[in-house]
């Protein structure tokens, strides 16, 4: 474990396959509270090193023109911002938690077609949008999107 680092976010297999990484907002299971010994008692947490720092940063990507589908068409500004904010973290997700992060946004604003705010085509469009400019193939996108509103729905 390593100590906080100021702007690493959650990741799922985004160093390498299987090693998922928490940042902020996220959490660690603390193995003495499930009854498990401590271990390197004392120790204390190093930070980062940079290469690894290198690998978790987000990497400042240039808009793409699809950017136009995050805009909600809806007077509500808090779904507006909700939605801009999904787009976001979908287009500069980086490779290994792309589709984590498509899945995990879409599932979020589809509280908004259940409340009637947004439509789910609305939601869509701009979820695939992102996702193509993040590098996602169209029919990987198409699935989790869906798995997404399924999900939600149950």
């Amino acid at each position: 474990m390593f100590r906080h680092a100021e702007g690493i976010a959650n990741s799922a297999s985004k160093i390498a396959p299987h090693v998922d990484v928490r940042g902020e907002g996220g959490y660690i299971i603390w193995w003495p509270a499930a009854g498990f010994g401590q271990m390197n008692q004392g120790a204390v947490l190093c930070p980062f090193p940079d290469w690894l720092l290198s690998l978790l940063k987000p990497k400042k990507m240039p808009r793409q023109a699809h950017e136009t589908y995050a805009r909600a068409k809806t007077s509500n500004r808090y779904v507006a911002r909700a939605l801009e904010r999904a787009y976001d973290a979908v287009s500069f997700a980086g490779e290994g938690c792309r589709n984590d992060t498509l899945n995990r946004e879409t599932y979020a604003l589809a509280r908004f077609v259940r409340d009637g705010v947004l439509r789910e085509s609305e939601i869509s469009n701009a979820m695939t949008s992102a996702a193509l400019s993040a590098g996602l193939e169209p029919r990987e996108i198409e699935a989790t999107i869906a798995s997404a509103f399924r999900a939600r729905a149950n």
